[in-house]
This record gives C-alpha cells, structure tokens and sequence, in this order.
C-alpha cells in the first residue's frame, strides 16, 4: 500500500497513525490494539480472535474495515488473496512458492504470503552468504536462521571481513 510504504519511508510510528485513524485519537491502549490489529492481520488472525483484543467481533470488524479504508491498497491485496484461496485454494509467495490454505481458513492467506516470502528472502541470502564466504573466507560457514535471524561461523581472525559480507548481503536489494 503507497500509504504505508510512506510511512515507513519517513519513519513515522505506524501503531500511533493507524491508531489514531482507527479509534480517533491517541492514546497508548489505541495504539496496542493498532498494533494487535496490524499483526494480526499479517500473522493470519481472524476476527473472532482479534475481538479477543479489541473487546468485540463488532470491533475487530469495523477496525479491519476502518484499516482497508484508510490503506486501501491493503484492502485490495487482502481481498485478491481471498479470492486466491477461494478459486485455487493456495496463495503464491513472491519467489512463486505456492502455500496452500482451506478455504475455511482464507484469513492466513496474507500471513502465507508475508511470511512465506520472508522464509524465501531470508534462505536466497544465506545461499549468496555461503557462495560469498566460500570464495572470501575459509572455513565460514552459515549454521542458521531463526526468524529474522542468521548465525555464522566465522574464523576469528575474519572476523570483522564476516560481519562486512553479512551485512552487505543481507542488506541487497
């Protein structure tokens, strides 16, 4: 969504906009719920979980709708996702990766998509990690990832050369 990606491109706090957009004005209990609502979405919460946080399922769904509105490029992408999983019953990451997901369940669609081309960024870098230690520096060697996180073994005395060529190749774009 061009909105969000403004947001982020000038480092505004996301939690307090949409916060304020959703309930009105500020408070730092509007901005938690902004935030549960945000990741909530991303990470495959229905609505009848986020009325857990939000207090109602009438909430949950006037907050996601008031979200579509006010990022209605997120509206768009939420709802071609849907449409994903109702016809073909699978959504596609962006590394063409097909994640399939029931019908009953189409609300994870976008967390297959965030997250499945997340996984695939993450394991295209440490490919190019190894490839690039290979060449640079023996015996390093990418063990891992957890998360947003990757670990490596490095020979000491390359220490600060390995802590370069991660940060370069994990850092491409």
């Amino acid at each position: 969504d061009p909105i969000l990606i403004n947001m982020i491109a000038n480092d505004v706090d996301i939690h307090n906009e949409i916060g304020n957009f959703i309930f009105g004005t500020y408070s730092e209990s509007n901005r938690s719920m902004a935030k549960s609502l945000v990741f909530g979405i991303i990470y495959g919460m229905g609505d009848k979980k986020l009325a857990d946080t939000l207090g109602s399922l009438q909430k949950a769904q006037q907050a996601r709708a008031r979200l579509y509105k006010m990022m209605p490029g997120l509206g768009k992408f939420a709802k071609s996702l849907d449409k994903s999983i109702q016809t073909l019953g699978y959504v596609v990451t962006d590394f063409g990766r097909r994640h399939k997901i029931p019908k009953r369940e189409s609300y994870k669609s976008m967390s297959g998509v965030v997250q499945g081309t997340a996984g695939d960024e993450v394991k295209t870098r440490m490919i190019a990690l190894q490839e690039e230690f290979d060449r640079s520096i023996p015996g390093a060697t990418v063990l891992l990832n957890i998360h947003d996180e990757v670990a490596c073994e490095v020979p000491l005395e390359y220490k600060t050369l390995g802590m370069q060529i991660v940060h370069r190749i994990m850092n491409e774009t």
